[in-house]
């Protein structure tokens, strides 16, 4: 039997409840250790032979790199760098225009623009921010004439 998404559902809720939101301060390599790392791993499912850290670019330093060959960027926040993220249609989980949630929210623009760097960087489409609790990803590298921080996210949070 294959992974499944109940598997890594159990995994995350695992995860989630050694480390509710609120319940610690890690800074920046403790929140990718205990938290993201696990994610990644385990909910995600991806080897070790397809995670890269720390990745040097013309840009500065990848957090992760992912897949072989690299399908996306994940950049790691602190835990303590929460976002706020909009509610569309009482949904927690969702698709909304990047221009909503970043409106007014200095610290996921600012994380945004850096990893959107890091996949300029190295040709990769696809851009992930993260402060362990909360997951962003967007289409960071287009080429259909729409600006990245003009597209759309999927936002997860905790």
């Amino acid at each position: 039997m294959g992974y499944q998404f109940n598997d890594a559902f159990t995994i995350f809720k695992d995860i989630e409840a050694l480390y509710a939101p609120g319940t610690t301060n890690f800074n920046e390599a403790q929140t990718r250790f205990k938290i993201i790392d696990e994610i990644v791993k385990k909910c995600l499912n991806w080897e070790n032979n397809g995670i890269d850290v720390e990745i040097r670019n013309d840009a500065g330093f990848a957090d992760y790199c992912l897949g072989a060959p690299v399908k996306c960027i994940l950049e790691a926040k602190r835990e303590g760098v929460y976002f706020e993220l909009p509610i569309v249609d009482s949904k927690p989980d969702q698709v909304i225009d990047i221009r909503a949630v970043i409106k007014g929210n200095k610290d996921l623009e600012a994380a945004l623009i850096q990893v959107q760097s890091y996949c300029a960087a190295h040709g990769v489409p696809i851009g992930i921010v993260s402060n362990g609790h909360q997951f962003i990803g967007f289409l960071a590298t287009r080429l259909d004439g729409t600006p990245p921080l003009s597209g759309k996210c999927l936002a997860f949070r905790s």
